[in-house]
C-alpha cells in the first residue's frame, strides 16, 4: 500500500503505463479476423514497451520503499520520459512519473499535542 505522495503517483503512473499497453493488446486482438503479416511484431512490440514501462515504475517505487535516494529519483524522470516517446500512459502517466522523480520521498510528521 502506497503511504507518500511519492509513491502515490508513481504507483498510479505504473498502472496507467500498464493499461495503455493492455488496451493497445486488446485493440491488437480486432485483427485477428484478418490475415497475420509479419508487421505485427512490431504491433506486438509497441503494445510491449509501455507493459514492461509500467512494470519497471511499480517496481522502482515498491523496491526499498525506506530507501529513496537521488538514483531511484532519476530513474523515475527517465523512464517518464521514455513513456512519453512510447506514447505509454497518454500525457498524464508519464507526467506522473516525472512529478514522482521530484516529490519528497517522506511526509513530514508533526508532532503530537498533549
Amino acid at each position: 500500500m502506497a503511504h507518500t505522495p511519492f509513491e502515490w503517483t508513481g504507483i498510479l503512473a505504473g498502472l496507467l503505463f500498464f493499461g495503455s499497453g493492455i488496451a493497445f493488446f486488446f485493440q491488437m486482438m480486432t485483427l485477428t479476423r484478418t490475415q497475420p503479416a509479419p508487421e505485427i511484431i512490431i504491433t506486438i512490440i509497441l503494445a510491449l514497451l509501455p507493459v514492461l514501462l509500467g512494470i519497471a515504475v511499480i517496481r522502482i517505487i515498491i523496491k526499498n520503499r525506506e530507501k529513496v535516494d537521488i538514483r531511484k529519483k532519476a530513474y523515475l524522470v527517465i523512464l517518464g520520459i521514455l513513456a512519453l516517446f512510447a506514447w505509454a500512459g497518454l500525457l498524464i502517466g508519464p507526467v506522473l512519473a516525472i512529478l514522482a522523480g521530484v516529490l519528497p520521498a517522506r511526509t513530514k510528521t508533526k508532532p503530537h499535542k498533549r
